[in-house]
């Protein structure tokens, strides 16, 4: 056991599993510590909110502004929820780890294919629902 480690630290190894949908994520963390699999806590990871910029549906908002307007929007909706998951995750991650040794993570990939330049993506109302998906 690591010194540093709380009385209540358990050897456990964890792993967490995440799964994104439009504007947020699922966070689950399961363990094995003495051969028996166990459920160690789930998260909502918040991605968009009212004040991400463009919320929850950045491509929508976006949609009819001056292209120069929306590319800013665009890009400051990703980097807004960049943050947003990282700090989430981070905040999951550090719970989970009290109690256990986290021994890897995995996001479930989106299996859609590359999106096309953003003022194609603009001009294509299925494109945006699909640059929403891609977004998160």
């Amino acid at each position: 056991m690591n010194p540093g480690r709380a009385a209540g630290f358990r050897q456990v190894r964890a792993a967490i599993g995440i799964r994104v949908h439009s504007g947020w994520a699922v966070a689950v963390a399961a363990g094995a510590g003495g051969g028996a699999a166990e459920f160690l806590g789930r998260a909502c990871i918040p991605m968009a909110d009212g004040a991400s910029p463009g919320g929850r549906q950045p491509y929508h908002a976006a949609e009819g502004m001056p292209f120069a307007a929306a590319a800013r929007l665009i890009e400051a909706a990703s980097a807004a929820a960049q943050a947003n998951a990282a700090r989430a995750v981070m905040e999951f991650a550090t719970a989970i780890a009290r109690d256990c040794e986290i021994a890897g993570a995995v996001i479930l990939a989106s299996s859609a294919r590359a999106l096309a330049d953003l003022q194609s993506v603009l001009g294509s109302h299925a494109a945006i629902h699909a640059a929403e998906g891609e977004l998160f």
